[in-house]
This record gives C-alpha cells, structure tokens and sequence, in this order.
C-alpha cells in the first residue's frame, strides 16, 4: 500500500471516535520504565541499608509491569476500529469513512495492502486467468442459482482445484459438494456453484464480480478476507470496508436476493510478518464481531458465523482448532473441515429458502 486512502474519491471525511475508555496512556511505556527506575534509585539512596534482594525484587516487578505495558499499548493500537459502521445507514458511505492505518500492525506503508474498493485482477499469476473463465463458464449452466459461493481457496476448494489444475487432495471435497449442492445427477437438495480463487483478496473478488462472476441467485454466500490479512498484512478497518462494499455492489445488482455474510474462518498459521498468532487472531475476531453488528442493522444481509465449527473455545489471543477440521498447515480445511462447513451451509441455507423471517431476524 502506498498511502492510499478512501477518502481520495469522496468529499466528506469522518474523523475517527474515541470514547473515553479508548484513549491511550498519556505516559508510554518507556517513560514509565524511566518514572520507575528514578524512584527506585531515589528510594534506595534514602533507605541505604535496604538489602539487595529487595532491589532484586523491584527490579523484577518493574520488568514485568513494563512488558504488561507495552503488551497492552501495543494490543490497543493494533486491533482497534477507529469507529462503529453498524449505524450507518446506506452502504454508499463507507466509501467516504476515514481509515485510521492501512497495516495491520499500524501506520500505511510497511504491508502490501490494496484498496479493497478498487478491482484488480491476477492475470500475472499463471492459471488465474483461466480459473475465472472457467468459474464464468460454470456459472452460466444455470439462470437462477439456489446459492452461489465467491470467495478465496476455502470457496475453490468445493470444486476440487487449485486454480486452474484438479487436485486430487480435493478429489472427495468435490464429490460432498455434487452430492450435497447439486441438483441434476448429484442428489442434493439445493443447485448451487462455488466460484472461489485461491489466493484472491477482496480487490480482487472485486474484480471479478465485476466481469462476469455473479450469475443470477436467490443467495449469494460470501467467504473473503483471510488473504488481505495473511498476504496482504491489511488492518482490520481496511478488511472490513472491503467487505461491505462487496455487498453494496452485489446488493446493486441484484437487490432481490439475499446476501451473507460468512466470518473469516479461524486460522492458526505460521504468519511470519506478524509477531504470533494472536496478532492475526484478534484482527479476525474484530472483523467478524463487525460484521455481524452491521448485518442486523440491514435487512438484506445475514451474518453467518462458522467459528464455533472450528474452534474448542473462542479464545481471545489464539484459536483452540479443532484439529480433524484442519490439515497439517492449520490454514487449509480437511475434508472433514469442509463437510461440515457445508452442512452449516446447508442447514442455513434451507431456513432462508423456505423460511419468509430469517432475514429479518
């Protein structure tokens, strides 16, 4: 990223909200060494018999407060939204919200994130090209899908390739998917099509929304965002914009259906751009407690959260994963991972089907 900002194409800024509670220390944690160290030393020049265990003891204190410090100074600078986008009214807003910092772990410059409100395609990636043709080709065999699937790997891997190449790890996740989501020749109770890309970020299902990929649908179920975080190092804010203007510009183009709204699924990878897991983890966590705010506050979207299928226990600073759901790179869904995602898929899917009251709900 290169210092863009959304506010390049709009006239009204919205400064950022900080209640009371969200303001940061005045005095930072280096100061705060420095305040205690001095008194220490002036307490020890006073009381000159006091022992050296009792310095040794302070010396430790003083350490661990300082760590406790910077660990919190750095958790509210990181993992923080500048403001609430539950209340705003009309999606064509957010196009004119401020961001507080591009990067994931502050400031503009050191990531790689792009405008999540600008197409762009991957055609310098080998097979990505033909992997979106193939996905406006699938597309096409029907004229008005029961659901359509867009997103990133998690999405492409219904269909059992990796881009443009079968892959036959996936070989029985495609097999699930006929036999589940499709009507004609498969058995499945629904006619659905998963049109995901691996690897794609949210500028880039941008992209591709907008040249061809979104057939005619009684639901769309969107899964996007893992990638503007784990390649493009993207701050929870830029992600979650990103999101919602996908879901303005499908909402534009078919203001009949129903669009959901998928959490970011739980991830445990190695990540070495960022310092541990819980970095990651805590963006996701932001990110999908925002979009689920949003989507109850308008009525054609669903928020769907699929964390609880994933994880032992919602912890806050890392995921227990469930490890049968994961393959050996805690990125990447198994087999077992996948069923019962779609299942969830399915069971949803079928009350907003037939079921007049879930979107208000």
């Amino acid at each position: 990223m290169n210092g863009n900002s959304l506010t390049k194409n709009g006239a009204l800024e919205m400064e950022p909200i900080h209640s009371e509670e969200e303001q940061l220390p005045t005095q930072t944690p280096v100061q705060f060494l420095h305040s205690l160290s001095a008194l220490i030393v002036a307490y020890a020049s006073y009381y000159r018999g006091i022992t050296a265990s009792l310095l040794a003891a302070c010396f430790i204190l003083l350490v661990v407060i300082s760590l406790d410090a910077l660990t919190s100074h750095a958790h509210a600078k990181f993992h923080h939204l500048s403001k609430d986008y539950s209340s705003i009214p009309s999606l064509y807003e957010l196009k004119m919200a401020h961001i507080d910092h591009w990067c994931l772990q502050g400031g503009d410059n050191d990531c790689k994130c792009n405008d999540p409100t600008v197409p762009l395609s991957r055609e310098e990636v080998k097979g990505w090209t033909k992997t979106h043709l193939l996905n406006k080709l699938q597309s096409q065999q029907n004229t008005n899908w029961d659901v359509v699937l867009l997103g990133d790997e998690f999405v492409q891997d219904f269909t059992g390739r990796i881009l443009n190449q079968p892959n036959a790890d996936l070989k029985n996740v495609y097999k699930y998917w006929n036999a589940t989501f499709t009507l004609d020749g498969g058995g499945g109770s629904v006619d659905g099509v998963a049109l995901g890309i691996s690897g794609d970020t949210i500028s880039n299902l941008f992209w591709r929304i907008q040249h061809g990929e979104l057939p005619e649908s009684k639901v769309y179920w969107i899964h996007i965002g893992t990638n503007d975080f784990g390649i493009g190092m993207c701050s929870e804010e830029s992600v979650l914009l990103g999101i919602l203007r996908l879901a303005e510009l499908i909402h534009q183009e078919q203001p009949d259906s129903v669009i959901v709204l998928n959490s970011i699924l739980p991830r445990q990878d190695n990540l070495k751009q960022v310092s541990g897991n819980a970095v990651l983890w805590s963006a996701i966590q932001e990110v999908n407690h925002q979009l689920e705010k949003f989507c109850m506050n308008h009525e054609h979207l669903v928020y769907f959260d699929a964390s609880p299928l994933f994880v032992n226990s919602n912890l806050k600073k890392n995921p227990n994963l469930r490890n049968p759901m994961y393959l050996n790179d805690k990125f990447h869904l198994s087999l077992q991972g996948h069923t019962t995602w779609g299942n969830a898929i399915l069971e949803r899917l079928k009350l907003i089907l037939y079921d007049d009251d879930e979107t208000s709900s």
